[in-house]
Formats: structure tokens, sequence, C-alpha cells
């Protein structure tokens, strides 16, 4: 009885190290994060759009928060559409790195349900992203958005989607960075100006 007990013991003392051992050597790995250097920029403060012609019709004004996770190896982003002076929760999801596609990678779930999952890639000042929104009535839909960074604290925005068997920009935003108190704010990483 005494010997079952210092078997597993030792057995799980074994598979403890086994598990943070190499997780403690591979510290290192955390200064490459190309989550960081591709899309790091993003995190800080909150990202403001106005838009004349809301879903309908008003104006919206469209809020950003990115936040690092606590492993900062994902990104994770909230949406909120402002229109009339209330704030509506919209879009929820994450950005990560994808280790195999050497891709980021990101999902986002609306507030009727629906599932977007897409991939970006970076090109110079750019972010391209192609992705699905996979609805709850069962269909779904491929488009197409553009980040491109104009500076530190502003982007350019787009989304398009097939028309008549072309890509058609279907909206286009320009997004500022904020403080929470509405004034002009820093990224909170440092990250190179083109995230490359």
């Amino acid at each position: 009885m005494k010997t079952s007990k210092l078997v597993l013991a030792l057995l799980g003392l074994t598979l403890t190290f086994m598990v943070v051992v190499p997780t403690a050597a591979s510290g290192d790995a955390r200064e490459e994060n190309p989550l960081e250097q591709k899309l790091g920029w993003i995190v800080g403060g909150k990202w403001v759009a106005e838009a004349r012609n809301g879903p309908d019709g008003k104006p919206l004004r469209v809020e950003l928060v990115c936040r690092w996770g606590l492993n900062h190896r994902v990104i994770e982003f909230s949406t909120s559409f402002v229109s009339g002076g209330k704030a509506t929760p919209t879009y929820d999801g994450i950005y990560v790195w994808h280790p195999i596609k050497k891709k980021l990678a990101f999902w986002y779930a609306d507030r009727e349900g629906n599932l977007t999952d897409g991939e970006a890639t970076t090109d110079g000042n750019r972010l391209l992203q192609v992705f699905r929104v996979s609805k709850v009535d069962g269909t779904s839909k491929e488009f197409r958005s553009t980040i491109e960074r104009q500076g530190l604290d502003a982007y350019d925005w787009s989304v398009s989607g097939q028309k008549d068997g072309a890509w058609v920009v279907l909206v286009a935003l320009k997004y500022s960075r904020q403080q929470e108190d509405g004034n002009q704010s820093k990224p909170m990483v440092n990250a190179p100006e083109t995230g490359e």
C-alpha cells in the first residue's frame, strides 16, 4: 500500500516536471509573439468611428475596445454601436496567432448569435482579412475586410462582399483612438508604426 502511494507520488511529480520545466525553459518564446508584432498596435484606448447611415439609416457611432488576454497570446475585442446616446454591445471576439498556418486567426459572435471566423495577413501597414459569417438560420456568407493604418492612432476600415461575381466595398469607416474620456490616446504597446 505504501509502495503504491509512493509510486503515484513520484509519477505525479514526474508529470509536473514534464509540464512545468519545458514551459519555464521556453520563456524566450514569449518574446517572439507574432500576434504582438503584427497586431499589438491595436491594443489600448477606444477606437471610434462615425457612420452617417447605420443599419437603421440613422447616424451611428462605432466603438471598439481591444485588450490583451491574461496570457498575452490573445487579443480580446468588443464592439458597441452607439445611437441616440445608447450603446448596444454588438460583437465580442478574439484574435490569435495560428502557429501552423502562420497567420492571424479570429472569431467573434454578434448579439444575435451569428458566428464569424476568419484569417488575416499583414502587408506593410495593411491587415487583410478573409472571413465567413455563419448565421443562426443555417446560412453563411464570405466577406473580406481591410484595415489600413494611418499612423499610431488612426486606421481606415472597409468590408467587401460579392455582388454579381465581383468584390465590392459594402461599408468603409475611419477610426481614431481615444482614451475613455474622449481624448486622443497613445497605444499601450510598443509596436512599430507599420506593425511589421
